[in-house]
Order: structure tokens, then sequence, then C-alpha cells
């Protein structure tokens, strides 16, 4: 699959990246099958989860207490190059997804799915348990998501990637399957 990048500098350094190293290279599938919760090593302590936001807010995704709920309940679907689209059970059904903008505050939305190098996720495994996440976007400039806490103004948001609390990433809940 070749996604569309809606800024194509990213995708020319994605590209160049390819031919020297492999744009994806130490990035694997960390997500389960079915639907699940996320939280990062920080939002763990205080019972927090990724929530995503209606599709018109400025904030696509931020940290609430975790609940059962299908904005918290979040699915990966594969794409054929390895990357992964981020749904919720609230967007699933109107094909909506997260995605990271090409905007200098590294703001989070949620927006209809397509072919968009924002929309193209990657985890990287840092443990067993914990792991980055970043997209074809923003990873040739190594910036990860990071989390921020519940009642944060920015919600959760691409930084340069470091070795903080906010952007270590598990699995917190999965869904029993048969």
């Amino acid at each position: 699959m070749t996604f569309k990048s809606r800024s194509i500098r990213p995708l020319l350094l994605c590209a160049l990246s390819a031919m020297l190293a492999g744009c994806s290279a130490n990035f694997s599938s960390v997500f389960p099958k079915g639907y699940f919760q996320l939280t990062s090593q920080l939002g763990l302590a205080q019972n927090e989860c990724l929530q995503s936001t209606n599709q018109t807010a400025d904030i696509g995704a931020k940290m609430m207490p975790c609940e059962n709920v299908p904005s918290q309940l979040w699915i990966a679907r594969r794409t054929l190059d390895g990357h992964y689209f981020l749904q919720t059970a609230s967007h699933v059904q109107v094909k909506w997804c997260l995605e990271s903008t090409s905007h200098a505050e590294g703001s989070v939305l949620i927006d209809p799915c397509g072919n968009f190098t924002g929309q193209a996720w990657l985890a990287k495994s840092l443990d067993e348990t914990r792991f980055k996440l970043t997209t074809q976007l923003r990873n040739p400039a190594q910036e990860c998501l990071e989390s921020g806490q519940a009642g944060d103004a920015t919600g959760a948001h691409m930084d340069p990637c470091q070795d903080t609390p906010g952007q270590k990433w598990l699995i917190k809940w999965v869904e029993a399957t048969a």
C-alpha cells in the first residue's frame, strides 16, 4: 500500500531512509488482535488511558480515567507494508483514524482514514511490555507520540523521541477472544 503524504518532505526523507537502511527498521508489531486499551507508563500510575475525542476537536486523543467505553477501545488494522491504522470502537464504522499532523506543535487528530503517512503508525518495542509509537510522517524527524496526563490542555501530541514515561506505551487491556 502506498501512503499519500500531506507534506511531501517527510515522505522523501522516509524514501531516502528506506534506500539506506529501511524506513521501518527496528519496528515490529506489538498490537494484539481485537480491541485493547492504550496507556503510557505515565498514565498507568494514574489509571489513565488514551481516549479519542470527537472528529471536530483540535485534540484528537487525550488521557482520561480508564473506563470500558468505545472511545478508549483501540484496534490496530495492519496495512500491506506493515504499518497500522489506529481506530477506536467509536470511529470504526465512520472510518476515522488517529493521525499525526505535520503542524509544528505536533498535534494529533482524528481524521477520515486514508493512505496518509500521518495515519501509518509504527510501534517500536522497548521491552516485553512497553513500546514507542510514531508514524511514517514523523519517524524521519524522530518524533514519538507523547501522552501527557488527564486534564492537560494539549492532549496527546508528537514530540521528539526521548526516554520519558509519557512516550512509553503499554497495552492495558485486551478484548477476550474465543
